[in-house]
C-alpha cells in the first residue's frame, strides 16, 4: 500500500504539492458526511480519490437530497450514476474498481448540454467511461445535488448504504464542468493527483481530511464545512501525488532495421528483477499477418510477439498469457510498453500492455500468479530482442528508443507524451538501475551499444542495420 509520495517541483513546475491524509469511512459504523448544500443543480463537477476496502454490498459515494441523484457501487453494477427518478441511471462495467487500489473518479453533471450523452459523464483515472446500460437524461432537468437541502458523502439520503474505505482530495464544484486534468495527470507510474489551480465558487467545497477534529473541514476558503456523522476517521494512507512538469521531446536520430529474411536480432546475458520490469520500444512493422517476436527471455516463460492476427501477446509462464484485442498495422510507428509486476494485488495490474499510450484490452489469457518470480526475462541467461528464444519468429521492421528496465513498473508516460495530438518519444527523466539498458541505435559500428543508460549493458548485434527513419518527434 502506498503511503505517500512527494514529487518536488522541477524547472518550470509549480509549487510542490503534498497530500498528508485521507478520510477513513467505516461501513460497519455507518459513517458519512452531510451538509445543507446549495448551488447549481444542472452543472457541477465532483472529483475524489477512493480506496475501496470491501466489496459485495452497495457503497454510496455522493448523493443529493433524494434518491434521484447519486453515484454508487453495487454488487451487480459497478459503478452506477443516476440523475432524477432513476430514469436516467447509467450503469458501467467494473473497469478498474477493485478493493485495495487507489482510483480517481471525476463525475460531470451537465443537464443543459444539447448532446444527451454529455449530460452525465464518468471518468476513472482520467479516462472517460462508456455506460453499458441506462436511459437518457432529459435536457434542463434539475438534479437534487446543490438543491438547498441536505446532500451526502459516503451514504444514501437516508444515511444507509455506507461507503467502506478511504476518500482523499474530494472536490464538490458547483457551476463548472472541469476536466480530470484539472485534478490529476499521467506521470511515469500512472495517474497521479495534482494541485487544483482553478477558482472556487461560493458554494464549492474541497475536503483534504487534514483536521482530525473536524474531518469535514472545507479547504476551499469558503468554510463550507461538512457535518461528521458517526465519526469518520483519519488515515495517513494517501493516493499518489506530484507536481506536473511539461515533458521534453527526446532527441531521436536513428532506428535499427530488423529483417525477417536475414534472421536479424540482438541478444544479451541479462540479469535483474524477475518480479517487476518494464519493456518499452517503438516499432514500425514492415510486414504483418505472421508471428513476429518483439523480445524474449531465455525460455518459454517470457516472450512478447504479435500473432498472425496482428494482436500483441505476452507469455510469462505456463498458463499465463495476455493476448490483446488491440492490433498493430504496417508502415506506421507504434509505441509498445509492457509492465510486469507480480507484487500487485489486482491480477490485471500484474501484466499490462500499452499501444500508443493506451492500455490494451485483454482478448484472452490468464494473468500471472501473485509474487510469481520465475519469468525468463532478466533471469541471468541469454535474452533476445527481435526474435523468439527458439531462433524463430524474427521481427520484420524498424525498432527505436528501446528500454529494458529492471525493478520498476512504468507507464507509457515515462517514455512518450501527447505532442499536440501525436504520440511522440520524450526524454526519459528517471534514474537507470544497474541492470537497465537503453538502445538508441546510433553507433553504426556497434548498433547494440547501450548508449543511453550509462551502464554499458550492450546487446550483441546479429545483422541489424541502421536506419534514419525515426518515430514522430517534437
Amino acid at each position: 500500500m502506498q503511503m505517500f509520495r512527494s514529487i518536488m517541483a522541477a524547472a518550470g513546475a509549480s509549487t510542490p504539492f503534498e497530500i498528508t491524509n485521507s478520510g477513513d469511512f467505516e461501513q460497519a459504523n455507518s459513517e458519512y458526511l452531510s451538509r445543507t448544500q446549495s448551488g447549481d443543480q444542472r452543472l457541477c463537477t465532483f472529483s475524489w480519490w477512493q480506496y475501496v476496502e470491501s466489496t459485495g454490498s452497495t457503497l454510496r459515494m455522493v448523493t443529493g437530497s433524494s434518491g434521484e441523484s447519486w453515484l454508487y457501487y453495487g454488487a451487480n453494477t459497478w459503478p452506477q450514476l443516476s440523475i432524477l427518478d432513476g430514469g436516467g441511471a447509467h450503469a458501467y462495467a467494473n473497469d478498474g474498481i477493485t478493493a485495495g487500489e487507489w482510483r480517481h473518479i471525476v463525475m460531470h453533471v451537465d443537464t443543459e448540454n444539447a448532446t444527451a450523452a454529455d449530460r452525465l459523464i464518468l471518468f476513472i483515472d482520467g479516462v472517460e467511461k462508456t455506460y453499458t446500460s441506462g436511459g437518457g437524461i432529459s435536457q434542463n432537468d434539475d438534479s437534487s445535488f446543490n438543491d438547498g437541502s441536505t446532500n451526502y458523502i459516503g451514504s444514501s439520503s437516508s444515511g444507509s448504504q455506507n461507503y467502506d474505505g478511504l476518500l482523499s482530495q474530494l472536490y464538490w464544484i458547483s457551476g463548472q464542468k472541469l476536466a480530470p486534468s484539472e485534478f490529476g495527470y499521467n506521470d511515469d507510474t500512472g495517474w497521479t493527483a495534482k494541485a487544483f489551480t482553478g477558482t472556487f465558487g461560493a458554494n464549492d467545497s474541497y475536503l483534504t481530511f487534514d483536521d482530525s477534529g473536524t474531518i469535514g473541514a472545507d479547504s476551499s476558503g469558503n468554510s463550507n464545512t461538512w457535518t461528521d456523522n458517526n465519526t469518520v476517521g483519519q488515515s495517513a494512507t494517501v493516493p499518489p501525488y506530484g507536481v506536473y512538469t511539461a515533458p521534453t521531446a527526446a532527441t531521436v536520430t536513428k532506428s535499427g532495421d530488423f529483417e525477417t529474411t536475414e534472421s536479424d536480432s540482438m541478444s544479451r546475458t541479462q540479469s535483474g528483477d524477475q518480479k517487476t520490469w518494464t519493456f518499452s520500444t517503438w516499432i514500425k512493422f514492415e510486414s504483418i499477418g505472421a508471428i513476429q517476436g518483439i523480445f524474449s527471455g531465455s525460455g518459454t516463460e517470457a516472450s512478447c510477439y504479435i500473432d498472425a492476427s496482428n494482436r500483441i501477446t505476452l507469455n510469462v509462464h505456463g498458463g499465463a498469457t495476455l493476448t490483446c484485442t488491440n492490433t498493430v498495422s504496417s508502415a506506421t510507428w507504434h509505441h509498445i510498453v509492457f509492465r510486469y509486476d507480480t507484487t500487485q494485488g489486482a491480477e490485471s495490474d500484474r501484466m499490462r500492455c500499452y499501444l500508443d499510450g493506451v492500455l490494451c484490452t485483454k482478448s484472452s489469457g490468464t494473468y500471472v500468479a501473485l509474487d510469481y518470480a520465475i519469468s525468463k526475462w532478466f533471469d541471468g541467461n541469454t535474452n533476445y530482442i527481435g526474435r523468439h528464444y527458439t531462433a524463430a519468429y524474427y521481427l520484420d521492421g524498424l525498432m527505436s528508443e528501446t528500454y529494458a528496465i529492471s525493478g520498476q513498473s512504468l507507464s507509457p508516460y515515462a517514455f512518450a507524451y501527447d505532442n499536440g495530438g501525436t504520440w511522440s518519444p520524450k526524454t526519459y527523466t528517471r534514474d537507470f538501475g544497474a541492470n537497465d539498458s537503453y538502445l538508441q541505435f546510433t553507433n553504426t559500428g556497434d548498433l547494440g551499444e547501450d548508449t543511453g543508460s550509462g551502464n554499458s549493458n550492450d546487446w550483441t548485434n546479429s545483422g541489424v542495420a541502421t536506419s534514419s527513419t525515426i518515430p514522430p518527434s517534437g
